[in-house]
């Protein structure tokens, strides 16, 4: 081959490995938890969640079935095998008579895990599933004082909360020294679920819309996705050497207008990685299927359990 050509080539080369290059960065740029916790006041998004949840739970006329959302959210639980992973993490550790409180109870399905059980919802409607105590309040300002329970445990609740930060604090600090968390928010939760674009027909996707629908071909690959989450996690872990970490996540523009499927209506997105680093750096230990994190640590449905150390 002529000398020119190999330089031809190698020039080739060399733009197509810089293309990549700089399209890899901007796919981790993209993709990074920049989000972290607002000021903690009221807010038009906080309404309107309220509200959302406060309908979600209504009870349906007579004669009527359950609401939908309510329905989705058993089937999907129940598919998911959440109960009876539930108890059996209270039975390794020994916690079928822990002193427990749900974060986000919801349709109240898991209220009889323990016999010393409270449920806590943001919806005073959700107490109408209730025959154990239910408390009407927020995940970012539980109305309990410190170290009142063994356990707490929240299953698909905290990508609903604005502020999550906030809430993983509040939920440590009502757990006792010693005590557990079994947290389990719907991790990396798609941020493209408010649009609905895998449930949507086509005819009613405008040019974009269809270009971000089959662009998912690509972007729920696993390959494509730890492209950008094990460098993010490798800067997060940086950023956590410094000491406590600030929970980052990725925001999402919640629609509390068309719930076209499950999660619909979540507000953010969390790594289960960079929750384990909030609560590793503040001194708590914690797993994940009964290993520590790492910056492979495979998210899927599973909880992130901790065990609550307070500093003195």
């Amino acid at each position: 081959m002529p000398p020119y050509r190999q330089e031809s080539m190698s020039k080739q080369l060399l733009r197509l490995a810089g293309f990549l290059a700089v399209a890899w960065v901007v796919i981790v740029l993209a993709h990074f938890p920049w989000g972290v916790d607002g000021p903690h006041t009221p807010s038009k998004l906080i309404d309107d969640a309220e509200d959302f949840y406060e309908a979600a739970y209504q009870p349906p006329p007579a004669g009527a079935t359950e609401n939908e959302y309510v329905e989705v959210a058993r089937n999907v639980a129940h598919r998911a095998d959440v109960k009876p992973r539930l108890e059996s993490f209270l039975a390794d550790h020994g916690l079928q008579n822990a002193k427990s409180l749900e974060i986000g109870a919801g349709s109240g399905t898991l209220q009889d895990v323990v016999p010393d059980y409270t449920g806590l919802d943001i919806a005073s409607s959700a107490g109408r599933f209730f025959h154990k105590p239910f408390v009407h309040g927020s995940a970012t300002d539980l109305p309990f004082e410190d170290g009142s329970f063994d356990l707490a445990f929240s299953i698909w609740t905290y990508e609903h909360v604005p502020n999550p930060g906030r809430a993983f604090a509040e939920a440590r600090r009502v757990v006792r020294d010693g005590g557990w968390l079994y947290l389990e928010p719907a991790w990396n939760n798609p941020t493209w679920a408010p649009n609905g674009w895998p449930v949507r027909h086509d005819s009613t996707l405008g040019p974009l819309e269809m270009a971000m629908k089959y662009s998912l071909l690509i972007r729920e690959i696993s390959y494509f996705k730890q492209a950008y989450q094990y460098p993010a996690r490798a800067i997060r872990t940086l950023a956590a050497m410094g000491g406590e970490t600030t929970l980052h996540f990725r925001e999402v523009d919640a629609n509390f207008d068309n719930y076209w499927m499950p999660d619909s209506d979540a507000v953010n997105s969390i790594d289960c990685y960079e929750a384990a680093l909030w609560f590793q750096t503040r001194g708590d230990d914690v797993t994940m299927r009964g290993d520590p994190p790492s910056l492979r640590m495979p998210c899927g449905d599973g909880a992130v359990l901790v065990q609550v150390h307070k500093q003195k």
